[in-house]
C-alpha cells in the first residue's frame, strides 16, 4: 500500500526514481528521503539479497512506494535488463548513481584485475546507466534529473585506494561530459561530492 504524502512533503509526488546501491548506507538514505517526499523508488542492489529484503520491508512498513531492482553494475546486460523491467512501469524521472566498488590496496600492489573490477562498476557501469537513462529521457522529451555520488577521492589521493581514487576522478569528468550533452535537452546532471 502506497502512502499518500502530505502537501508539504510531496515534492516528488508521482515521480519515479532509481537509486543504485539503494538498499544500504547512503543510497538507502537517499531513497528513503525521495520516498518520503512522494517518489516511487527502485532500490538497486547487486548480490546482498538479505540486505535488500530488509530494506524493502522497511520502506513498505513506512508506507512508501518501493521496489527492488537487482543488477550487477559491472555487467552491461544486467543493467539493460533492469532498465527494461523498470521501463515496463513507465519512464524514470530521477536517477541517483550511488553504487561503487572499492578495495583498499596501495599503488604498488594494485593489480590490473583490481583496476578492471573497480572501473567496471565505478566508471563503465555508471557511464552505461547514465547514457541509457539519458537517451530514454531525451526520446521522451522528459526534463529528468541525474545525480552521481562521487567523493573527495576524485580530487585527492590516498595511500591505500589508488584504483578507487582514479575511478572517482574519471567519474567526475564523466559527469561534466554528461551534463554538457544533456542540458541541451533540459536534463540536469550533477555530482554530489560526499565526504565523511
Amino acid at each position: 500500500m502506497n502512502a499518500t504524502p502530505s502537501p508539504s512533503s510531496a515534492l516528488f509526488a508521482g515521480q519515479r526514481a532509481l537509486i543504485t546501491g539503494g538498499t544500504q548506507g547512503i543510497g538507502k538514505a537517499v531513497a528513503m528521503r525521495l520516498a518520503r517526499q512522494g517518489a516511487h523508488v527502485y532500490l538497486n542492489f547487486s548480490r546482498n539479497l538479505a540486505a535488500a529484503e530488509e530494506a524493502i520491508a522497511a520502506f513498505r512498513a513506512a508506507g512508501h512506494s518501493a521496489q527492488l531492482a537487482q543488477a550487477d553494475l559491472s555487467d552491461p546486460a544486467a543493467i539493460d535488463a533492469m532498465l527494461q523491467s523498470i521501463a515496463a512501469d513507465g519512464p524514470l524521472d530521477i536517477l541517483v548513481c550511488n553504487a561503487a566498488y572499492q578495495e583498499k590496496v596501495p599503488f604498488l600492489d594494485t593489480s590490473l584485475a583490481l583496476m578492471q573490477q573497480t572501473f567496471a562498476v565505478n566508471v563503465f557501469g555508471n557511464v552505461h546507466i547514465v547514457q541509457s537513462v539519458g537517451k530514454r529521457m531525451v526520446e521522451l522529451g522528459a526534463k529528468g534529473r541525474i545525480v552521481v555520488c562521487t567523493s573527495p577521492h576524485g580530487t585527492y589521493v590516498y595511500n591505500e585506494s589508488f584504483a578507487y581514487d582514479i575511478s572517482k576522478a574519471a567519474l567526475n569528468h564523466m559527469v561534466r561530459g554528461a551534463a554538457l550533452a544533456l542540458i541541451a535537452h533540459g536534463i540536469r546532471v550533477n555530482a554530489v561530492d560526499i565526504g565523511w
